[in-house]
C-alpha cells in the first residue's frame, strides 16, 4: 500500500485512493453508527477522566450527563457537543463560545465551570452538578406567591448584572435555564447564545433566529442579533418573572411564526389579570420589562434587581405604569390600519350603546318596575353581546393582518348567529370575511401532521401526498377520497412522484426511497436516501442522504437507474433539495449550506454553481429546462438560468418564507407556496401576479399542477 497522506480524523496513514480521505476505521464508524448524536449514542461512557452515568438534558447544542471524575471522586454535569466527532465547526466553535463566557464568571448564583475540554473529537465541558428542579419545572402546576418570585428575581438580575460586567451577554435567559438548589438558591446557566462583547467574533447573522421564542425579546426575534445589548437580557428577566407570577409565558401560540410575530407586534396580557394575586407595583415593574423598545426597560439587570430590592422591603420602586394613552399611541404605531379599522368599530359600538341607552330610559318613563327589570336585564345582555362581538371581530383584524386567514375565517365563523338568534354583523364584519375566505375547490383531510409534498399520476386520476406523519395518501382526484394510506416512516416523508407510466409510485423518507406498485400499493423495490427526484420521462432517480433541514448533516447525491438497480454515479459534493431537468440531461442539488449546483447527469461534471445567501429547501425546472426555481427561508424565489452564470431574476410578493416554486406544464405559469398560508400565481413571462389563492389554515409547504394544466 502505498500512503499518501494520513486520515484528517484519527492520523491513520492512507492509500492514495482512500475513499472521501476517510481511513477503513472511520468509515466503518460512519456505516455502523450513523445515528450517534451524542456520547452515549455512540457508545462512549467515559470521557477521559469523567465516567457518563445518566442523561439529564438535551438541547439544540448539546447533550448533559450526570457523571462522576474519577480523579476527584466527585459528581459533576457533563456537557457534551452534538454529534462528537462529526459536529460542524460552527457548533464547536458556538460551544466553545459557551464554555469561555461561562468560565469567565466567578458568582455564587451562576453555574460554574471546572473544565473544558476534547476526548476522541468530542468536545466537553464539566460543570458544577446542581440537585434540584429548573423554574419551569417550579411552577408548571401553579405561580409563585409574589414576594418570593421577586426574590429569586432580584439574585438572579444581580448574576446577570455580573455576567454584563464581565462583558458577557446571556442571550437565553428563560426558566429552564434557571435551577433551584437545595439551599433555595436560583442558579443561572445554559450560556449556549452567549455573546462576549468585547469579541468581533459573531456566531450569528441578521435574520436569524436563536433561542427560546417565549422569552426572547423583540430585537432578537427579528433576527437582529447584533442588537443585542444587557437590556435584551433584562426583557428575557422580565419574562422569567411573568412566568413565575402567571404559570405561562407571556406569549404563547401554535407556530413558532405566530410567537415571534406577537413578540414583535403584541402587549401581553398583564399579570393580575391571570393571578389577581399580583402586586399592582410588581406587575408594573415586569411589564417595564417587556417594553418592545429597549431604551424604554431598565438600563441595566442592576437597576431591575434595585427596583425589585425597593419591592421587597415595601419602598416605593422607580418604574411608572404606561399610562392608557401611552399605550394606545405605541400601539397605533405599530399597528396603523388595525388602529384604524378599531376607531370604526369603537364608532359603531359606541351608536349602538346610545341607541340601548335610548330605548332604556324610554321604557324607564313608560313602564312599570317588572317591566323595567326586564329590559334592564335584556340591555346587559345586548351590551355583552355587542362588546364580545367587538373583540371577536378586532381578533380577527388582528390575525388578518400578520396573515393568519385560518384563524380570522375561524372566528368570523363563529359570529353566525344561532337559529332564532340576533345578528351583530355588520359591514366590518363582510368585509373582513370577504378579505379572508378561502378559494379552494375542496380540502382533503385525513393526514395529522405537515403535507411536505404532493404528485398528480401522469393521466391526472389520482393525487399522492406525502406528510411528517410518516404517511403517504393517495386521493381520487375526481371524488376526492382515499384510496390508499401507506406507512412509508416513523418519520417524514420528504418526496412523492409517479413514474413516467404511472405503474408505480416512488416515496422518499427518513428511512429510504421505494417504489411501490400502483395496483396492489406493495413495494417492488428500494434504494438507500432520505429525499429524491424522478425524472420526467426514462428511468433515471437521483437521491440524497440528507434531510431538507440545513442544520441537520448532509449526506451524499447519487444517480440511480431505478427500472434495474445500476447505481450509475456518485457526485463530489453533498447536497439537499434535487431537480432533474426534462430531457434528464441535468441534476440541480441544493448545497449543504447555501448554494446550488448544476451537474452533467452523464458524466458527473459539475457545470458551475450558484451563491445564494440563504439555504435552499425545494427546486424545480420549467419544462423546457431553461429555468429554475429555487426556494426557501426568505420571502423571494429566484429563478436562475442553467446554462449561464446570469444573474437571478427574483419573485417577490409573499409576507413570510415561500417554500416551493412550480412551473405549469406548459411553463406560462408560475406557483408558489408560503407561510403566509396563500398560493400565488405568476405569469411566467413578466412575473407579474395573477391570482392569489386562500383556503388553508396554515403554511402551505408544497403544490402541483394537474398534468392538464
Amino acid at each position: 500500500m502505498t500512503v499518501a497522506e494520513k486520515c484528517p480524523r484519527c492520523g491513520t496513514g492512507l492509500s492514495a485512493d482512500a475513499f472521501a480521505g476517510l481511513c477503513p476505521k472511520c468509515l466503518g464508524l460512519l456505516g455502523f453508527a450513523p445515528a450517534a448524536t451524542s456520547a452515549a449514542d455512540a457508545g462512549l461512557l467515559r470521557l477521559g477522566d469523567y465516567e457518563l452515568l445518566e442523561e439529564i438534558a438535551r438541547g439544540g447544542m448539546g447533550v448533559v450527563y450526570r457523571a462522576r471524575q474519577l480523579s476527584l471522586n466527585r459528581i459533576v454535569a457533563v456537557k457534551v457537543v452534538l454529534h462528537g466527532p462529526f459536529a460542524s465547526p460552527e457548533f464547536v466553535r458556538r460551544f466553545r463560545t459557551e464554555a469561555e463566557a461561562e468560565a469567565a464568571l466567578r458568582h455564587p448564583n451562576i453555574v460554574s465551570i471546572h473544565e473544558v475540554g476534547e476526548h476522541d473529537g468530542h468536545h466537553f465541558l464539566s460543570m458544577e452538578y446542581i440537585e434540584g428542579q429548573n423554574f419551569a419545572e417550579l411552577v408548571r402546576e401553579k405561580p409563585l406567591p409574589a414576594r418570593r418570585a421577586a426574590g429569586y428575581l432580584k439574585t438572579i438580575a444581580e448574576a446577570v448584572q455580573h455576567a454584563h460586567q464581565s462583558g458577557v451577554l446571556h442571550r437565553d435567559l428563560k426558566p429552564s435555564n434557571v435551577l433551584l438548589d437545595i439551599f433555595d438558591q436560583p442558579r443561572v446557566m445554559d450560556f449556549g447564545l452567549a455573546k462576549l462583547v468585547h469579541h468581533d467574533d459573531e456566531l450569528t447573522t441578521t435574520g436569524q433566529v436563536l433561542g427560546s421564542p417565549n422569552h426572547m425579546p423583540p430585537e432578537q426575534a427579528a433576527g437582529k442579533f447584533s442588537d443585542s445589548s444587557p437590556q435584551s437580557d433584562v426583557y428575557s428577566l422580565g419574562a422569567i418573572l411573568y412566568q413565575l407570577l402567571t404559570s405561562r409565558p407571556p406569549f404563547q401560540g401554535e407556530t413558532l411564526q405566530e410567537i415571534l410575530a406577537q413578540v414583535q407586534n403584541a402587549e401581553p396580557i398583564p399579570p393580575r389579570r391571570l393571578n389577581p394575586s399580583v402586586p399592582a407595583d410588581l406587575q408594573t415593574l415586569c411589564l417595564k420589562c417587556l417594553q418592545k423598545e429597549p431604551a424604554r426597560r431598565y438600563r441595566s439587570a442592576q437597576e431591575l434587581a434595585d427596583d425589585l430590592g425597593h419591592f421587597l422591603a415595601n419602598e416605593p420602586i422607580h418604574a411608572r405604569p404606561v399610562s392608557l394613552a401611552e399605550r394606545a399611541w405605541l400601539w397605533c404605531r405599530r399597528r396603523p390600519v388595525l388602529a384604524a379599522l378599531s376607531a370604526a368599530l369603537v364608532v359603531a359600538v359606541a351608536f349602538g350603546l346610545a341607541g340601548i341607552l335610548w330605548q332604556w330610559r324610554r321604557a324607564e318613563v313608560n313602564a312599570q318596575g317588572e317591566l323595567i327589570q326586564r329590559l334592564i336585564a335584556e340591555d346587559n345582555a345586548a351590551k355583552t353581546r355587542l362588546n364580545l362581538y367587538a373583540s371577536d371581530v378586532a381578533l380577527a383584524a388582528r390575525a388578518m393582518q400578520r396573515g393568519d386567514f385560518g384563524l380570522a375565517r375561524r372566528t368570523l365563523d363563529a359570529l353566525r348567529p344561532e337559529s332564532g338568534g340576533p345578528d351583530l354583523r355588520g359591514f366590518e364584519w363582510r368585509y373582513l370575511w370577504d378579505l379572508c375566505r378561502g378559494n379552494q375547490s375542496a380540502t382533503l383531510t385525513g393526514h395529522t401532521w405537515i403535507v411536505t409534498c404532493t404528485a398528480f399520476s401522469p393521466d391526472g386520476k389520482r393525487l399522492a401526498t406525502g406528510s411528517m406523519d410518516g404517511t403517504a395518501r393517495i386521493w381520487d382526484a375526481a371524488t376526492h377520497t382515499n384510496i390508499a394510506t401507506l406507512k412509508v416512516s416513523d418519520h417524514a416523508a420528504w418526496s412523492v412522484a409517479f413514474t413516467p407510466d404511472g405503474k408505480a409510485l416512488m416515496t422518499a423518507d427518513t428511512e429510504g426511497v421505494q417504489f411501490w406498485n400502483a395496483d396492489s400499493w406493495q413495494v417492488i423495490t428500494n434504494f438507500p436516501g432520505k429525499l429524491a427526484a424522478l425524472s420526467r420521462d426514462g428511468t433515471l432517480l437521483a437521491t440524497a442522504d440528507s434531510s431538507p433541514f440545513a442544520w441537520e448533516p448532509a449526506g451524499a447525491v447519487t444517480l440511480w437507474d431505478w427500472r434495474t438497480g445500476q447505481r450509475l454515479r456518485r457526485f463530489d459534493l453533498p447536497g439537499r433539495a434535487l431537480a432533474l431537468s426534462p430531457d434528464g440531461s441535468r441534476l440541480a442539488v441544493a448545497g449543504e449550506k447555501t448554494g446550488i449546483h448544476i451537474f452533467d447527469a452523464g458524466s458527473g461534471k459539475r457545470l458551475r454553481s450558484f451563491a445564494t445567501e440563504k439555504p435552499v429547501w425545494s427546486l424545480n425546472f420549467s419544462p423546457d429546462g431553461r429555468r429554475l426555481a429555487a426556494a426557501g427561508w426568505s420571502s423571494e424565489v429566484s429563478l436562475w438560468n442553467p446554462a449561464d452564470d446570469s444573474p437571478p431574476q427574483k419573485i417577490s410578493g409573499h409576507r413570510l418564507n415561500v417554500w416551493s416554486a412550480v412551473f405549469s406544464p406548459d411553463g406560462a405559469t408560475i406557483v408558489t407556496t408560503g407561510s403566509d398560508q396563500t398560493l400565488r400565481l405568476w405569469d411566467a413571462a413578466t412575473l407579474q401576479p395573477k391570482n392569489v389563492l386562500r383556503g388553508h389554515q396554515s403554511e402551505v409547504w408544497c403544490a402541483a399542477f394537474s398534468p392538464d394544466g
